[in-house]
């Protein structure tokens, strides 16, 4: 059985589909089914949970990194994907203080809003995947819940006040026949 390869395609393929148990090219291996590695064992790409699902780091650096995650990405696209970048309550967590703070200061709020309520939507979805209700419980969890319910209640606000200006309207032209 061939082990080693040219391409980190062929390396990325034979892991995702399970045909080998070990396989390495230049710069990309994996000698266990379920892991497997960019430029050594401090790099764990991407891990296969189970029931289908597969967890990409996406939270690379290199160039050569980067190109691993898109390839793993493609390469697994019937399974069900995770990232790293959106289910890592820490990462999640971060990002979403980073850009509620932009948001305070933003001429086009929506751009951080959508990222923010997109990241909450994502986490939840991986945390009801696996049945991990008791990350609910954390601080940092909780303090993302309750920026996305402010960022819901505002946007709710806004329709409304759009509503009533509209139903405003309405009444004017109504009115002035």
């Amino acid at each position: 059985m061939k082990k080693v390869f040219q391409k980190s395609e062929e390396v990325i393929e034979l892991f995702v589909t399970g045909s080998q148990n070990e396989a390495r090219s230049r710069n990309i291996y994996f000698n266990d089914l379920n892991q497997i590695y960019s430029y050594g064992s401090h790099y764990l790409l991407a891990e296969k949970l189970g029931y289908g699902s597969i967890m990409i780091n996406d939270t690379g650096y290199s160039k050569t990194t980067r190109k691993h995650i898109t390839q793993i990405t493609r390469a697994s696209f019937g399974w069900k994907q995770f990232f790293k970048s959106e289910t890592s309550l820490g990462i999640v967590y971060d990002s979403v203080i980073k850009n509620n703070e932009k948001l305070r200061k933003a001429r086009k709020p929506e751009l951080y809003t959508n990222r923010i309520v997109m990241l909450w939507e994502k986490l939840n979805e991986y945390l009801d995947y696996f049945d991990k209700a008791y990350l609910r419980s954390v601080d940092g969890y909780l303090e993302i819940k309750n920026i996305v319910e402010s960022i819901l209640l505002d946007e709710e606000k806004e329709e409304l006040q759009d509503d009533q200006i509209t139903e405003m309207e309405e009444l004017q032209i109504i009115m002035m026949n």
